[in-house]
């Protein structure tokens, strides 16, 4: 299960909030610091869209499915851009940009 806002502002007092634990931060960088590592909060941690999964495998899902993510299938790195994951491919893994196969290095294109 992921909670799609692990951090509130109070309006009240302007702090920063950790909603499962409603423990209270004066800067959002402490709130997520705490969430990432307090153990009240185990799970998987997805540092690019700042979010806590209840398992790796829930996290995983999450980056296969989401537009923030953009994952190699020879490697699994992950990228923020698709153009980037492209050129990755092309780059990297040999893939032709016209038929989409993938080879063992750049002659055999």
């Amino acid at each position: 299960m992921s909670r799609s806002n692990q951090v509130y502002i109070n309006q009240d007092n302007g702090e920063f909030v950790c909603r499962p634990c409603d423990r209270s931060f004066s800067t959002l960088n402490g709130a997520l610091n705490h969430c990432q590592n307090a153990a009240v909060h185990s799970g998987e941690w997805c540092n690019r869209c700042e979010r806590l999964f209840v398992s790796p495998a829930a996290c995983a899902a999450h980056q296969a499915t989401s537009h923030r993510h953009n994952i190699c299938q020879h490697c699994d790195l992950d990228f923020c851009i698709s153009d980037d994951l492209e050129d990755h491919e092309v780059n990297v893994h040999h893939r032709c940009t016209d038929c989409g196969l993938k080879f063992i290095n750049d002659n055999n294109l």
